[in-house]
């Protein structure tokens, strides 16, 4: 049987910071690691400096490039590219898969780096740019960040929502696979004690 190498395009960073996406695709790595049918798990992140991690008794591993600092809307994050292809000749890394988390720039970079590679891309909407949505004093920045999803969206293979909502307003024409799955949670989650008379609240 084959493995599955998955390269993940996320934001990555550890402590108080960790953003819901950050944690999402923690959780997912985790899951990926143990799965019976995935192969090497790689995080290519984007930050202030370059960083590698091993986590899961090395059943995958986070590389952290430097990202673009300014004006990463304004040119679709191509130093990002530059960097990442950069990355992808040094490792040799071969995914059989590229999944972006997001349809900012790490979505983007995603479809970018599959393309390269020649293999399919996924992107994960977490949030969008609603064009009903104002944004009176970022105007400009708005349109730019709806250049970039409508880019991702059009390059991707495959499109996976964490639920339902706007899903057909997205996606409308396109001809894409599409499907809505939840974003992961740990497993400690259900690891949960009853105990009587106590109001417990679960949000």
């Amino acid at each position: 049987m084959t493995l599955l190498d998955v390269l993940l395009v996320s934001p990555w960073h550890t402590g108080a910071g960790a953003s819901g996406v950050v944690s999402a695709c923690r959780h997912l790595v985790q899951g990926l690691a143990l799965h019976p049918d995935a192969g090497r798990v790689v995080v290519l992140s984007l930050g202030a400096e370059r960083r590698v991690e091993s986590l899961w008794d090395g059943a995958v591993r986070v590389e952290t490039i430097p990202r673009q600092t300014r004006l990463a809307l304004a040119t679709a994050g191509w130093p990002d590219y530059v960097r990442a292809s950069r990355w992808v000749s040094a490792t040799g890394f071969r995914p059989g898969v590229v999944h972006g988390q997001g349809l900012a720039v790490e979505g983007l970079l995603a479809t970018r780096l599959a393309r390269r590679l020649s293999v399919p891309a996924v992107v994960t909407v977490h949030g969008m740019v609603d064009a009903r949505s104002g944004f009176s004093r970022e105007a400009a920045r708005a349109g730019l960040a709806r250049r970039v999803m409508n880019e991702t969206l059009a390059r991707a293979a495959g499109i996976v929502f964490v639920s339902p909502f706007r899903k057909e307003e997205l996606v409308g024409e396109r001809t894409i696979e599409t499907r809505v799955i939840p974003n992961a949670i740990a497993p400690e989650a259900f690891e949960v004690t009853r105990r009587s008379g106590a109001n417990v609240i679960l949000y």
